[in-house]
């Protein structure tokens, strides 16, 4: 209904002039004097024949725009209906055109960004093999200014592993390995890359064995470890961050830090909200917990935050499998 009314306001000047018409000749009749009936059937023919039209152009209107609607959803231009007159005409060339722009600035994105992932990949492995090489040389070293260094060159690491994940987590498909991981495993070698920053700060880590397997990508479970403790570490002066699980299915890393303030918690995963500790802390960016967020949705997993000003911050990560529902 809604479109036959469209159709008929779209043509509110054939009506009028239909109308008027009608006026013209009932005028014209009463004037000579013509009967009535010799008036009324031309009034009812003309008007059958208004309606037969106006039926048939409705039904090719509802062809085309089902036709255009099916092209909304499939994005298929080359399926677009047959024009009427030379303004359909230019209308469909240049639909047609504008497609095959739109396409070809596509292609090209698709390209770039296929570069760039190329870059940052090879970047990230390379820029690794220094850093691995100023680790070998500080091994042997342990002197406040060498665990000092190891800890800043961990921080790079971390940072270079983020600039990846920032690409990857736009195309994951290829880079998921979806397979039963030990959780002690995968939560050991996130820690293990911050030993140093642990042991200069003097913050203790308090991680139980977790006897846990589950089903996820260990990579990027990592990450997500990796990301979590990370904050825990910037944000606590003194006291311990504990790794435990809650439950079957709920990682939780909790830390003494400084809290989060209740107004920001509910946006500490929007991407680029730092919040008043991140304004406290010029060297917070609001992209780690974002991409935290991302990456255990991607998986299949859940997160959430606990925090009081003062007290610590508690991140709890639900590690289900994907068709169950956390509690």
């Amino acid at each position: 209904m809604r479109d036959f009314m469209r159709y008929l306001a779209a043509r509110v000047r054939s009506v009028l002039f239909l109308a008027a018409a009608c006026a013209a000749f009932a005028a014209i009749f009463a004037l000579c004097s013509v009967p009535v009936m010799a008036a009324v059937y031309p009034a009812v023919l003309s008007l059958a024949l208004w309606l037969v039209l106006t039926a048939a152009g409705y039904l090719r209107t509802r062809r085309a725009l089902a036709a255009l609607r099916g092209i909304a959803v499939s994005e298929q231009s080359d399926a677009l209906p047959p024009p009427e007159g030379p303004v359909g005409e230019e209308y469909r060339s240049l639909c047609l055109r504008l497609a095959e722009a739109r396409t070809l600035r596509e292609t090209r994105s698709a390209e770039a960004m296929e570069r760039r992932m190329a870059y940052f990949t090879v970047w990230t492995h390379e820029i690794k093999t220094p850093i691995a090489a100023m680790n070998l040389r500080l091994q042997n070293e342990d002197s406040a200014l060498a665990r000092e260094l190891r800890a800043d060159l961990g921080r790079v690491e971390q940072y270079a592993d983020m600039a990846l994940a920032y690409l990857r987590l736009d195309s994951p498909g290829d880079d998921l390995v979806i397979r039963e991981t030990s959780l002690d495993s995968v939560v050991h070698s996130a820690v293990r890359k911050f030993a140093g920053e642990f042991i200069l700060r003097g913050i203790r880590l308090d991680c139980a064995e977790l006897h846990k397997t589950v089903l996820t990508d260990e990579k990027w479970l990592g990450f997500i470890v990796g990301q979590i403790v990370s904050n825990s570490l910037k944000y606590t002066k003194v006291g311990t961050v504990s790794i435990y699980m809650d439950g079957e299915d709920t990682l939780v890393i909790r830390d003494t830090g400084i809290g989060i303030a209740p107004e920001d918690l509910p946006r500490i995963f929007d991407n680029g909200y730092t919040g008043q500790t991140g304004r406290a802390y010029s060297g917070s960016t609001g992209l780690g917990l974002w991409l935290t967020k991302r990456a255990a949705d991607m998986l299949g997993h859940r997160i959430e935050a606990r925090s009081e000003v003062g007290v610590g911050t508690e991140m709890r990560l639900w590690l289900g499998r994907p068709e169950e529902k956390p509690e």
